[in-house]
């Protein structure tokens, strides 16, 4: 687990209000007071909760270390640190050992930005070495067919109210893995937008599989994090607060980060950003063989509270993950598959022979997300977008 992930913290070497309400500050609140250094993650933000935190946008121009870290279960402040995401920042620890009671006496961390454009920094051998043999053995698997798409699947907006076809097309295989009675009975499915990774689904052939195809790798690329697939019981009232949570500082959404998820096929809403918290939502349907219910309508109102549905997100949503905390509400959770597996098994469907996926196809149901007004998706750091 790790700190806030937003932008906030812009300080590699920085404890922005020492995580307080974080999530490794709550874990780090339960240690025994034997830890001495916890090394975290998880978030991709870079911080130095120590002796040598900095924080620079606290202090403008001045660079003056202060004592920080998080308090355990008896209040003593631990050194807490994270090295961002990529490789982008190391983090330097000495440790500072006493040779006869074997305590630790001292931690001092510091996180080294990593410039890939220092000359002095040059590409390993060994490592290249490594990483070709690793290649050579996974390219049969990569490169394998696993469907065919007929225009490029991006992972970003296409519109101003957000919808993402990339994200749309995992939606639909996350449900269709987990609507069998006996994997979720699924109704609904959600994919948060950061899940989605780039380029999304290209038409264009990444190799010798011809244009149109997906391979497994590219559909990895796409999906790589590993998550497993939770469905879960929600009341027509906890839709419409998970829906509302999308927009920035609404029902605990951090303040600079608005993210729409992406639904699946026959799940409609409607997006007002000028409204304020809790009224920006309404015409909410959900579509089944053909009929058409009106969860919240055209005023905003959830015409039947207390009314469920069988909902599934990855794991990652499932906790809580991106500020979507509503999800914690649900009730009768029941895990799934990998959602690349589930990915794997939906275009599988549209392989040849069979005709390839077609984003246009009216039976997919398009657009899924509406707004009202706007010009551009949210860049994901609109207050109010």
């Amino acid at each position: 687990q790790g700190g806030f992930q937003g932008p906030g913290l812009s300080d590699i070497n920085g404890c922005d209000g020492n995580l307080a309400g974080s999530d490794i500050a709550q874990v780090v609140s339960r240690l025994d007071n034997a830890v001495d250094l916890v090394v975290s993650g998880h978030t991709h933000a870079a911080y130095n909760c120590s002796a040598n935190t900095v924080d620079v946008t606290n202090s403008g121009t001045t660079i003056t270390p202060r004592n920080a870290g998080l308090p355990n279960i008896i209040g003593r402040l631990v050194p807490v640190t994270s090295a961002s995401a990529f490789g982008r920042v190391l983090t330097d620890i000495d440790v500072t050992i006493d040779p006869r009671s074997r305590d630790i006496t001292a931690v001092a961390p510091t996180n080294r930005l990593v410039d890939r454009t220092n000359p002095a920094v040059q590409p390993s051998a060994e490592v290249a070495a490594i990483m070709n043999g690793y290649n050579a053995l996974v390219s049969p698997i990569a490169g394998r067919v696993i469907g065919a798409i007929t225009t490029d699947l991006p992972n970003s907006a296409t519109d101003a109210a957000c919808n993402m076809p990339a994200g749309d097309l995992i939606a639909d295989a996350q449900l269709a893995a987990t609507a069998p009675a006996d994997f979720g009975g699924a109704q609904i499915a959600f994919m948060n937008r950061g899940g989605v990774r780039s380029p999304g689904f290209t038409y264009a052939s990444s190799g010798t599989e011809g244009n149109g195809n997906v391979t497994y790798g590219e559909a990895f690329t796409a999906q790589p994090f590993g998550n497993s697939l939770v469905t879960m019981t929600l009341t027509a009232q906890d839709l419409k607060n998970v829906l509302e949570q999308q927009f920035a500082g609404c029902r605990g959404q951090g303040a600079a980060t608005t993210r729409l998820m992406l639904p699946s096929a026959g799940f409609r809403y409607t997006w007002d950003g000028a409204l304020a918290c809790d009224a920006r939502i309404r015409n909410v349907t959900l579509t089944t063989n053909g009929q058409v219910e009106t969860v919240v309508d055209a005023a905003g109102a959830v015409l039947n509270p207390t009314r469920t549905y069988r909902v599934t997100v990855n794991n990652f949503m499932a906790t809580g993950g991106d500020g979507y905390t509503a999800f914690l509400n649900g009730t009768n959770p029941l895990g799934g598959a990998q959602d690349i597996d589930a990915l794997v098994a939906y275009l599988a469907a549209y392989n040849a022979p069979s005709a390839p996926y077609n984003p246009a196809d009216a039976a997919l149901g398009k657009p899924r997300i509406n707004r009202v007004g706007g010009t551009s998706c949210p860049g994901g750091a609109n207050v109010n977008p």
